[in-house]
């Protein structure tokens, strides 16, 4: 994987990990908390791997350092249960981030008091969230899992912006790319820390603003039509009601 998509990945990794670990930590719900828990151990899992490739990419001693610490953890669980089948549970997550967050999406929904609004609210943020992300995907050019027809490996591949398929833009863009590239890989800020992968993190928490944005403007969508529909359901109260007294009268 080329540093740039490594530098991305581990970043929004990072990000949503956090995030996910406040959710389990201030959900009164414990399915929910648990849940989330276990999508952050997934995604902290997806940022160590992203640096275990970028540190064999540099070649350098971090990956035998890796690979050290990853083999003694798998020594220290061989003799028990519970930690060979957490670190299954952790290593499903981190392959299916996106189906565990929408079955938790589901446990909210069944766990609530109104559990069509609920429904609603949850169908409807996650819905724009994923939209959000795929948008941000391709046009950010992150990288994709592609699997190996004959020998079944799986590696990680860029995605090709669908603007690219005009020429001119294709164009412009790459020319723009890779100055902002050379610069950043021969400038420093304040001639200490290095911006090469200043790019990488960039992209990282744009994927990120995206899926907050996705996520947020869905929830909002959800509410203006669960205050829709019971302004609706108020006023065909009031008009029975109004019907049955008049005929009541009459």
């Amino acid at each position: 994987m080329a540093a740039g998509l490594a530098i991305t990945g581990i970043t929004k990794d990072l990000v949503f990990s956090t995030r996910r670990a406040d959710r389990a930590i201030s959900s009164d719900n414990v399915a929910v908390s648990i849940g989330n828990a276990d999508v952050a151990a997934g995604q902290v899992k997806n940022a160590i791997d992203g640096v275990k490739e970028l540190s064999k990419a540099s070649n350098t001693g971090c990956f035998t350092n890796f690979q050290g610490a990853e083999n003694a953890i798998k020594m220290a669980s061989e003799g028990s249960d519970f930690m060979k089948g957490l670190g299954k549970v952790v290593n499903f997550t981190a392959d299916h981030i996106n189906p565990v967050i929408t079955a938790i999406g589901g446990v909210k929904v069944l766990c609530a008091e109104d559990k069509k609004e609920a429904l609603i609210d949850e169908g409807c943020a996650l819905g724009t969230m994923f939209a959000f992300e795929g948008i941000a995907k391709n046009t950010l050019e992150m990288a994709k899992k592609v699997k190996d027809p004959v020998t079944k490996q799986v590696t990680m591949v860029k995605r090709n912006a669908l603007y690219k398929k005009n020429p001119f833009l294709k164009a412009q863009s790459e020319k723009i790319e890779k100055a902002i590239v050379d610069y950043c890989d021969t400038k420093k800020l304040f001639d200490t820390i290095s911006l090469k992968h200043a790019p990488g993190i960039i992209k990282g928490l744009l994927f990120v603003g995206a899926s907050i944005a996705g996520y947020n403007l869905g929830l909002y969508i959800g509410k203006k039509i669960n205050k829709s529909l019971k302004e609706n359901k108020s006023d065909n109260s009031t008009k029975e009601s109004v019907n049955t007294t008049s005929a009541q009268t009459a």
